[in-house]
């Protein structure tokens, strides 16, 4: 099949349930299957999802305006690709093993409904599908990041789905039962059921795979501890952030502090702050704390503000101003000064830092901060002499708008006439590159009204 056709765009758990995976004698006659596929929680009963050799998965919309698209009434639909290590994109076709060795297939052509969000975490890929073809209008990932990891379900529209990794076999969820399934990090997975009252238990299941089964395990049989949140490490290090307890079980580290937060390089900080200093140490991989080394830079998000940019021997505090602490070797990172006036949020691309500073004509620029390139402090350090400055500070674009995904700023500026589109990156050299995406031009409306007389 010929992937030029498309228009693509990366989309890129003491309790224990356990679902089976369907895989054994196929039905039906060998070959393709055709007519419509409805969606339902065995639609891929006894089939595998062939992406175990794949670089990277995603979902692509067909494009309804093509001229080369398959047929005249062909409409805008997503698909579950793979992409090899060339970059070149291909439809997913599930696959099944006959007992006599005849392979039969689902291409997702025959699917009543498509894909309509997907999210890789640790061991799987989770897949939704649904009955809905979207038809037009905005990505809803504009208006929430996180679209793709809410929202697992299994009703009468839509059903969703685990595929393992490393074999491609494909679970159905909807034997959880559950109101929401939702990915919180690696294989943790955050499922609410509803109670006969109905209230939502809310249960934290650590997901693994044991004789070709998909397990749920609970990873706080204790309901009395409220879990506010969950994430694993780069050593796949459990942290679980509760109310009550303080202990380590395994690889499971259950802490109450609000200063415990994973980095943007996968490794865990845990930091004191008050008006003057900060101390910063990382959990390694035996699950010690120790001292952040001087050439770590990382991106730490401890919530709606104050969020910190490690650079070094600094430390930069985003709020409405880029506050600078430095570390003159004892390990306390004492405050410095502060920088530039920012607007709301930071935007980090390969831990390099860019701002949205708005203009006095109130508009947004886009502008990169390299923090590498501040000024050194004295020696015998005194607080508040002199100043933090920046040497290399490079205004990008003008722009309405701008959010980060997959380690690219996307930058949207809009005018009266039209819309344009921009992808922004910056390489190891620190050069940063603009593409425009999309040019998108809007007619005036005009209306003519005839006099009656």
């Amino acid at each position: 099949m010929n992937m030029k056709k498309f228009l693509w765009k990366i989309i890129c758990a003491a309790v224990c349930l356990t679902i089976v995976a369907g895989f054994g004698a196929g039905c039906g006659i060998a070959g393709s299957i055709s007519g419509k596929i409805k969606i339902s929680r065995d639609m891929f009963e006894n089939y595998v999802a062939p992406i175990t050799d794949a670089v990277s998965v995603g979902i692509a919309k067909s494009d309804k305006n093509s001229a080369d698209a398959d047929d005249a009434k062909q409409t805008s639909k997503s698909f579950f690709v793979t992409f090899d290590e060339n970059g070149d994109i291909e439809r997913v076709v599930f696959r099944a093993k006959k007992q006599n060795g005849e392979e039969q297939t689902i291409s997702q052509e025959n699917i009543n409904g498509e894909i309509d969000k997907m999210y890789v975490s640790g061991e799987f890929v989770f897949i939704r599908y649904s009955k809905f073809v979207s038809s037009g209008g905005g990505d809803p990932r504009d208006i929430d990041p996180d679209y793709d990891k809410k929202d697992y379900a299994c009703d009468s529209d839509r059903q969703s789905f685990a595929v393992h990794k490393s074999t491609g076999k494909v679970y159905s969820l909807s034997a959880l039962n559950a109101s929401v399934l939702n990915i919180e990090d690696g294989n943790i997975v955050l499922v609410c059921t509803e109670q006969t009252n109905t209230s939502l238990l809310n249960t934290y299941y650590s997901l693994s795979v044991s004789d070709g089964n998909l397990v749920f395990t609970d990873i706080v049989p204790n309901k009395n501890i409220y879990i506010s949140k969950v994430h694993v490490d780069k050593f796949g290090h459990v942290f679980v952030k509760n109310d009550k307890s303080t202990e380590v079980i395994g690889d499971y580290i259950y802490y109450i502090s609000d200063n415990v937060v994973k980095g943007s390089d996968g490794f865990t900080y845990e930091y004191t702050d008050n008006l003057w200093a900060y101390t910063l140490n990382y959990y390694n991989a035996n699950k010690q704390l120790v001292k952040v080394p001087n050439d770590r830079k990382v991106y730490l998000e401890k919530g709606y503000y104050g969020n910190l940019m490690v650079a070094g021997r600094y430390i930069f505090t985003l709020d409405y101003f880029l506050h600078v602490s430095y570390d003159d070797g004892d390990g306390l990172y004492k405050s410095w000064g502060s920088l530039y006036p920012t607007y709301s949020n930071s935007l980090v691309v390969s831990n390099e830092l860019f701002l949205l500073a708005e203009n006095q004509d109130s508009s947004l620029a886009l502008i990169y901060y390299n923090l590498s390139s501040i000024n050194t402090p004295p020696t015998d350090y005194v607080w508040y002499v002199g100043s933090p400055y920046l040497s290399d500070v490079r205004p990008v674009l003008t722009v309405s708008s701008a959010r980060v995904q997959n380690d690219v700023i996307y930058a949207v500026v809009e005018s009266v006439m039209g819309q344009k589109t921009y992808a922004v990156t910056i390489d190891g050299n620190k050069e940063i590159h603009t593409e425009m995406l999309s040019d998108i031009g809007y007619e005036r409306s005009v209306i003519t009204i005839q006099a009656l007389n």
